[in-house]
Parts: structure tokens; sequence; C-alpha cells
């Protein structure tokens, strides 16, 4: 498993695309972007929904033997906690709250200030989503499946018209919403909507849910970005950024991501960063690409180097310069390569910088290449013959037998 990230993974394996052709060396670098799977496509290769982003196995392609710890557990779930938790939701309020109307805990003092005591109602009722669709997957619940669908209509119709979807904002203190990012919590609030939609469309394969939601997270991506005109500022309670990245794996859509990165990079880094550049640069501040890029380049290098291995199998592969980073990734390419076949690649790698040993390097190189049956240029040869190499024999043949230098 790879996992999902700007141009789709993290890293790539060559097996994941169609053909060898999906990248061409000359797009190495370019971050072109592998399509995500539809989820149609994904319920008919695996036959059992669509796969989740969580690492561990998902509940989906799970099996639990019902005398067993866990089985139990899941089992009262099932058959006790969902519908306490959904009766509870209805008897503190938290059921119709996505009906904008006024309840009386809205102008209660707050237990812990200056937390609203009902502040953390749009979380409970997506929480409880989530873990009902994952329930609903495999086991017919139709009193659980209908309050779903209740609470997903009344979700859509709280939505205000640029997208926003925040209960306290909407009914209590109307015009402050994102004033108060540390405490109160939207951000948080929004995190588990998201996973929540996730969930509702991995078990109707439809957007009622997640249409809206996606809508939300469009106004925070219009309304936390750089620049004087936008807002910055991150969520006191972590939980949106994993639910943006998931939702990124199930969208696509890429300004999702880049909230995520602005978010974690608001703060300056307190890591030194030095740039592998030939003199030291001042240290800038850091872009939410920048560690993604890192890891994304040498793959991209690795599978564009290993494309043309495949397509010139007796190819001799020459360091243009010295022996740098570039040159030990391709060597180690092309490795890969010479391993899994036996045709007869060649990588060269001609390090002369140190003058003391430079010229034996050099010759070394130049022999080594010999016996890949490269011809080289004569001035070149007289070159090399001035220095020691006359002082031990040697016979050198190319892979077809043909005697192409001795002394």
């Amino acid at each position: 498993q790879f996992y999902q990230f700007s141009t789709k993974n993290y890293q790539f394996s060559l097996d994941q695309f169609p053909d060898e052709n999906w990248w061409t060396s000359s797009e190495v670098g370019t971050g072109l972007v592998h399509p995500v799977p539809t989820l149609q496509a994904e319920k008919q290769k695996s036959g059992m929904g669509s796969r989740m982003a969580y690492p561990q196995t998902s509940f989906v392609y799970t099996s639990l033997t019902p005398e067993t710890l866990l089985g139990q557990r899941r089992q009262a779930v099932a058959a006790n906690t969902l519908q306490y938790q959904l009766d509870v939701l209805k008897k503190t309020g938290r059921y119709d709250a996505f009906k904008l109307k006024r309840h009386p805990v809205y102008d209660r003092a707050p237990e812990v200030w200056p937390i609203p005591d009902h502040l953390f109602w749009d979380s409970d009722v997506a929480k409880w989503i989530e873990g009902a669709c994952y329930f609903l997957q495999q086991r017919c619940m139709p009193t659980i499946a209908d309050a779903v669908d209740e609470l997903v209509q009344m979700i859509r119709s709280a939505q205000q018209p640029d997208g926003y979807l925040n209960i306290h904002y909407t009914v209590v203190e109307l015009g402050k919403r994102f004033t108060n990012l540390k405490d109160m919590h939207e951000l948080y609030n929004c995190g588990h909507l998201i996973e929540a939609a996730l969930a509702h469309h991995v078990l109707y394969d439809n957007d009622q849910l997640l249409s809206p939601i996606c809508a939300y997270v469009d106004l925070l991506c219009k309304t936390f970005s750089p620049g004087a005109e936008h807002m910055n500022g991150y969520p006191g309670h972590p939980e949106i950024e994993l639910a943006l990245l998931r939702l990124y794996k199930r969208t696509g859509v890429e300004h999702q991501l880049a909230k995520v990165g602005q978010g974690v990079t608001s703060r300056d880094p307190v890591i030194p960063i030095e740039r592998a550049t030939e003199h030291g640069n001042p240290a800038t501040p850091l872009e939410w690409k920048f560690v993604g890029s890192h890891m994304r380049h040498p793959v991209f290098s690795n599978h564009a180097v290993q494309r043309l291995a495949q397509k010139h199998p007796q190819a001799i592969f020459l360091e243009a310069r010295f022996n740098s980073t570039i040159t030990v990734m391709a060597s180690r390419a092309l490795t890969q390569r010479i391993s899994a076949r036996s045709d007869s690649l060649h990588f060269q790698s001609v390090s002369i910088t140190n003058t003391d040993k430079g010229v034996d390097r050099l010759m070394n190189a130049t022999v080594d290449l010999w016996k890949q049956g490269l011809v080289c240029p004569s001035r070149a040869i007289t070159e090399l013959r001035r220095t020691s190499i006359s002082s031990f024999s040697y016979r050198i043949t190319n892979p077809r037998g043909r005697v192409i230098g001795s002394s």
C-alpha cells in the first residue's frame, strides 16, 4: 500500500500504472496526476466496497468469530450501543441541532469556559453517523439507517449559501465565525463531518453527505490561504488534518490537500533546513509541498531510469559529471534492473575530482568501458596509454568475444 498524497501517492510502484509509458523519462519531476479509481471500480475489483485510508485492516475486510472478545464487543455495539447513543442524541437535543432552532443549552453558562456546552454537537452527530455507517455495511439495522438518512438531510438543510456549516456560529453567535480558532473548534467539528461523509459515501455510494461537506471544505480553502486578503490560522484541536488527507484520497481535489499543508506549516518550522546546494542559502519558509516533493522526485527518477534501461537493454550509462547524489540514485535504479535481467547493462561512474587519484580512476573507467564494447576516440586512448597502463598485461573482449584492446 502506498500513501495517497500530492500527485496521488507518496511513493509509486511500477505495477500501479497501466503501462510503462505512463511517465516518460522527460516527464520526471513534473508531478503528473495518477487518476483516483472510482468507487464503483474499486468495488468491482475488491468485491467488498471501497478500500479505506486507515493503515490497519478496515471493517469491510474484517471477520471476527462471535465468541472472541472483539467479536462479542462488536455484537454488543451493534445490538445496543448504537441505539443507546441515538437515544442520547435525541434526548439531549443534539439530534435536532442541525434544524438550527434555539435550544435552552445555548443560553447556559459553560461548564468549561470559554467553550459552550453545545460546541461539539456537530462532532457528536458526525461521529455517530460515521460509526453507524461502518456497522451498516455488514448488518441490517433499519432504525439506525433511517436515523442516518434523517440526519444527513438535516445537515444538508443547515448549510449556509456560501458552504459554511456550524451550529454555534449559525444560531448562537452570528457574524463571529473563524474569530477564535483556538477555543471554538470549528475546524475540529468540520474534520469529524468529513469523516462521517466519507463513511456515508462508502456505504451508500452517493454524494448526499459528501457534496455539502466538500462545499464547506472549499470555503475553508478560500478563507485560509496565503496572502494578505486571506486569514491565517490553525485549529486548537487536531482532527481536520487527517480528515482532509482522507478526503483528498477519495476525491483527488488538490486544493483540499494544500489546505492541510498550509495549516501544518503556518507556524515556523523548528527544525533547521539546509538545502542540498553547493553554497548555503539563508533559511526560507517551507511550503507544504517541500517534504512531499523530496520524497516523490527520487522515485520519479528511479522509474525513469528503469524504463530507459528496459527500452535499451544493452546501453552503457556514463556519468556526465562527478560522483553526485543523482548518479548514485541512477546506479541503484540500474542495479535493480540488472538484477532482474541478464542483459548487458552497464553503469560507469567517472569521478576524477581527486587530483592524486584522478588519472588512475580515469584509466580504470576507460578500461571498464572497453570491456563493455564501447569504442573510445583515438585521442582518449592515446592519452590513456601515456599513463601506467602498460605496466600490466590485459586482454579485453566485448560481449560478442571480439578483442578490442590489448597490451
